[in-house]
């Protein structure tokens, strides 16, 4: 029997606070997902899931894989996770199985978004509250070596203000929702790069506008990217920099079992 999909409500912690995070990221959603998906009737799609922000428990959560199945995934905050290798979907949907009074299965949603036109994809999962049943925020993004090579860096502005970085030997700015893929040479070591990140603050002094957070380093390994994206404390509504360092060229981990 095909699940019921429904959509939880939801939390009203700390919505107004991030109001703005989440219109930033709706535009950077749009701004990703272009195009209709192409694949034929037994394509198959590799997904990896990146949670944010932090969860200190860990919280089960489910992929929408047909109709009729969910698969249980892993969506740590610190790292990737392992591929999953799914027939294509149209939809990226997350959510949780649970049994209801009747006792039949129904399928909560926690967020959805529309795949792209990629057979690899990274998703982040924004929580809008403190659980991820809450609701999240789905982004997709392309992670075919082509749009995100090795040693290059993935910046996504979902912050509510400009950012603005100095990495190695490229600069860029980026306003709210925009994104950018950045190969940086080495500067320091043959194998590191200076990395500089600030960001816009509109009622500060003139002269003290662009305030500086991040002053680091970071790998420009060619077996190495980095996705990292700019975002506001949904309570301190400070900025800060979430970066993740994906290893490549090491053998997959095996997928799932259908």
């Amino acid at each position: 029997m095909p699940l019921k999909f429904d959509w939880i409500p939801t939390s009203q912690t700390h919505i107004t606070d991030m109001h703005t995070f989440l219109r930033t990221l709706i535009l950077a959603l749009s701004a990703l997902a272009i195009g209709p998906l192409s694949y034929g009737q037994n394509a198959k799609m590799t997904l990896k899931f990146l949670s944010f922000p932090m969860q200190t428990e860990k919280e089960p959560i489910e992929l929408a894989i047909s109709a009729k199945e969910t698969l249980q995934i892993d969506t740590p905050s610190h790292r990737l996770s392992d591929p999953y290798v799914i027939a294509a979907v149209p939809q990226i949907i997350v959510g949780k199985t649970v049994v209801g009074p009747d006792g039949k299965s129904k399928f909560n949603i926690y967020g959805m978004a529309k795949s792209l036109p990629a057979k690899e994809q990274i998703v982040l999962l924004f929580r809008k509250g403190q659980k991820m049943s809450d609701g999240v925020t789905v982004l997709p993004v392309r992670a075919q070596d082509e749009d995100f090579p090795g040693g290059s860096m993935f910046f996504i502005n979902a912050s509510g203000t400009p950012c603005r970085g100095h990495v190695g030997d490229k600069k860029f700015l980026l306003r709210p929702g925009e994104r950018k893929v950045i190969t940086p040479k080495a500067d320091f070591n043959g194998d590191t790069c200076q990395v500089s990140l600030s960001y816009f603050r509109e009622q500060a002094e003139e002269s003290k506008r662009w305030k500086l957070f991040r002053d680091t380093r970071w790998s420009v390994d060619k077996d190495l990217r980095t996705l990292a994206f700019f975002y506001q404390h949904p309570k301190t509504g400070k900025v800060s920099i979430a970066p993740v360092m994906e290893m490549l060229g090491a053998d997959p981990p095996p997928a799932p079992p259908e």
